[in-house]
């Protein structure tokens, strides 16, 4: 069994940190997938990597009693994040910013095997057809990469960190059947 945590909204919080960038709620934000993207993309432009490397993570110590608690009953945890970038270029900023919020956060656990990998990826799409399957769980907090998982027979927590609590019991009662 492998469970695949995605980032942003999950581990990282984009959201926030969109909102302090622009003055505007996170439920504005997430309601606006068309201006959420050109907020993350100017954002990027911005800080380059650091737009990853500044985010706040998302309840820290529960992900890593979380992590821990998988693998220590044999559950292989990865950290699976898509890119979604437009430009050939943007791809290298994304893919060293997200490895360095991964590694600044979760290092230890990264080192010692509790988390197994950290993959980053061009898309949603790219994240199902490289890496779902049955027996394996995508905690996701965007929902057209659940349909894309869902589609390889792959199992999906709909994450919310609002129902972060429900999320979890959710992901325990598909693993512990």
């Amino acid at each position: 069994m492998q469970v695949h945590f995605d980032m942003d909204g999950v581990l990282a919080d984009l959201d926030g940190a969109l909102a302090l960038d622009t003055g505007a709620t996170q439920s504005d934000i997430r309601a606006a997938p068309g201006i959420r993207r050109t907020l993350i993309e100017h954002r990027r432009n911005r800080l380059g990597a650091q737009h990853y490397t500044t985010l706040r993570p998302l309840r820290l110590s529960a992900f890593r009693e979380l992590f821990a608690e998988l693998h220590s009953n044999g559950i292989e945890v990865h950290i699976l994040t898509a890119a979604d970038v437009l430009t050939a270029s943007d791809v290298v900023t994304v893919y060293e910013g997200k490895q360095a919020w991964a590694r600044k956060h979760y290092g230890d656990l990264i080192d010692d095997g509790t988390i197994r990998s950290v993959h980053v990826v061009a898309n949603g799409e790219q994240k199902a057809t490289m890496f779902g399957g049955p027996h394996r769980i995508l905690v996701d907090a965007e929902c057209l990469n659940t349909i894309y998982w869902r589609g390889t027979g792959g199992d999906v927590i709909d994450y919310s960190d609002d129902n972060h609590a429900a999320c979890i019991r959710a992901l325990r009662s598909m693993v512990y059947v």
